[in-house]
């Protein structure tokens, strides 16, 4: 029989930020060690080719200051620091500690040496005002508790005609590929998830995060309203991704 009783993570979105918070705190303490390989699966590899569509599309010159928040395993980092090669001009962050360190440690067993780290939430940069030319985040903003304080605290770090780049799920204009995704998640991921990683739940919290996202039009009507310029989006997949681009 059918539960149509609210899940836990349904409760979650309607609880205090700083439950959600530590929820997620959770969930990412618990799946960074085999974060890349259900990437990997999640997507059927096409995350790869979005994160290097990310970075070109990015523009970003050797001696801009770049910030990545929500660094993750480090993917994106490592095609920041090849880009980013002056001395510390690439800065990555991440709300786990773990998740950071893992990133740290992959730049530099891959000879990056020059960058800097600091632990914070989007929702609290402890940067200067005005201090960057781009900041970056990959399939991050969506695990924002406060999405419009983290905008805004992005825009604050950045210097006037500093740009923003946002790589995030999305929604297909073509539905059926928005089930698609829905079944692949529910139907193979979340089991392989229990039977190989003993962890359902954190699966379960991921999908319902991508599914409770705003739309690329949506998510770029945010970004105008608390005051970017220039806001574009590229879908990518047929919609299943969408790259977000705007200035300060």
């Amino acid at each position: 029989m059918k539960d149509d009783s609210p899940s836990n993570k349904s409760k979650l979105w309607q609880s205090e930020n700083s439950d959600r918070t530590k929820y997620i705190d959770e969930v990412f303490s618990k799946v960074h060690p085999y974060y890349n390989i259900m990437n990997d699966c999640m997507s059927l590899g096409l995350h790869r080719i979005w994160k290097h569509e990310f970075i070109y599309l990015c523009s970003i010159k050797p001696t801009d200051q770049v910030l990545e928040l929500a660094c993750g395993s480090g993917d994106i980092s490592l095609l920041l620091a090849s880009r980013c090669d002056n001395k510390n001009t690439l800065t990555i962050s991440d709300p786990n500690p773990a998740m950071l360190e893992q990133t740290k440690r992959r730049l530099l067993d891959h000879g990056h040496i020059d960058f800097k780290s600091i632990q914070c939430y989007a929702e609290s940069i402890p940067l200067p005002d005005a201090h960057l030319h781009h900041v970056c985040i990959s399939f991050g903003i969506r695990n924002a508790t406060d999405r419009t304080k983290a905008l805004y605290e992005i825009k604050r770090v950045l210097r006037p005609g500093g740009s923003l780049h946002i790589l995030e799920f999305s929604h297909a204009s073509w539905k059926l590929l928005n089930s698609i995704r829905s079944v692949w998640m529910k139907k193979c991921m979340m089991p392989l998830a229990e039977k190989f990683f003993h962890d359902r739940e954190s699966y379960e919290y991921l999908l319902e995060s991508i599914e409770r996202h705003p739309s690329a039009p949506a998510l770029s009507q945010e970004l105008t309203s608390v005051g970017f310029t220039t806001v574009t989006h590229v879908a990518l997949s047929g919609g299943l991704v969408a790259l977000h681009h705007a200035k300060k």
